[in-house]
């Protein structure tokens, strides 16, 4: 029985948040919590997580650039709110009461094209990592496949451990053979 893949549009911003919060695996490791899903500052574009650090994860469907403007104003709002942010989610205090600086909050930026100025932003922010995904329909089953975006920083590279390989899709852990071609001939894939 053979896959059967094709890309599709995504209607809903709850059918994107649904499908990163079963990514969040993928993206963050095991060892995440959501703190968040629900932020008082955005239209429900983010998800605050806590994995070794504070984690923002600002989406759109449409625009990276306005994945980026959301998580710059929600990162702004904590940083000129910090005793609310620490009395809304306490978690951020982490284990040893120490609080967070703005700077150690990583913020992951995930849309189907990169924000502009990527390769400004990642020299300049070595706390940001850049994902773009694809809506995919498969056996009739919605999915994304998420890459990271072309990584230009060699810090940013340790810092999250990021791999060119690390295209993934919901659902299953790796690839099958049948989608890497489909993938390729699509030029989908490098």
């Amino acid at each position: 029985m053979t896959t059967k893949i094709s890309t599709t549009s995504l209607n809903s911003d709850d059918t994107l948040s649904e499908l990163i919060i079963q990514s969040l695996d993928r993206i963050l490791g095991s060892g995440h919590h959501i703190i968040s899903r629900d932020l008082p500052l955005d239209s429900g574009h983010a998800i605050l997580a806590l994995a070794d650090k504070p984690v923002l994860i600002v989406f759109d469907r449409h625009d990276g650039g306005q994945a980026l403007l959301t998580g710059l104003k929600i990162l702004e709002a904590f940083d000129n709110h910090r005793a609310w942010a620490f009395r809304l989610y306490p978690e951020l205090l982490g284990n040893n009461q120490q609080a967070w600086q703005p700077e150690d909050i990583r913020l992951y930026i995930l849309a189907p094209t990169p924000p502009p100025g990527q390769e400004y932003l990642e020299r300049g922010l070595p706390q940001i990592r850049i994902l773009t995904f694809q809506a995919l329909l498969i056996d009739g089953d919605i999915s994304l496949l998420i890459e990271p975006s072309a990584v230009t920083n060699p810090a940013s590279i340790q810092e999250h451990k990021i791999s060119r390989s690390n295209t993934f899709r919901t659902g299953m852990p790796e690839l099958e053979k049948s989608e890497e071609d489909y993938f390729r001939n699509l030029n989908i894939m490098a």
